[in-house]
């Protein structure tokens, strides 16, 4: 099935292979989960508590530049062991958005 969507989140979500064209032309044609970007930033929501100064912050969320979302698990675990109590995780950038820059 070819689903086409410029809502990029919900396409990384639910697909399993991205076609790009760019210029009416074949860009891309390759497994969604082998898209990396260069930078992997993760935000974070707390109820309250502070992540250390030094973390920039977008909004309510405490933004982290990780290796890859294989990091995601081991910040929480040690964002929790340090008594930040966490309301949210998100991911602030979506792999597909290079794409089309």
């Amino acid at each position: 099935m070819l689903y086409s969507s410029h809502y990029l989140y919900e396409a990384k979500e639910i697909g399993t292979y991205i076609i790009a064209i760019k210029n009416e032309r074949l860009a891309l044609f390759s497994k969604i989960s082998d898209v990396r970007t260069e930078k992997y930033y993760t935000g974070i929501r707390t109820l309250g508590e502070e992540p250390p100064a030094y973390i920039k912050k977008d909004g309510e969320y405490y933004v982290f530049e990780l290796p890859g979302p294989e990091s995601v698990t081991p910040l929480v675990i040690s964002l929790i062991s340090k008594g930040i109590r966490i309301r949210e995780v998100k991911e602030m950038q979506n792999p597909l958005e290079e794409l089309f820059e």
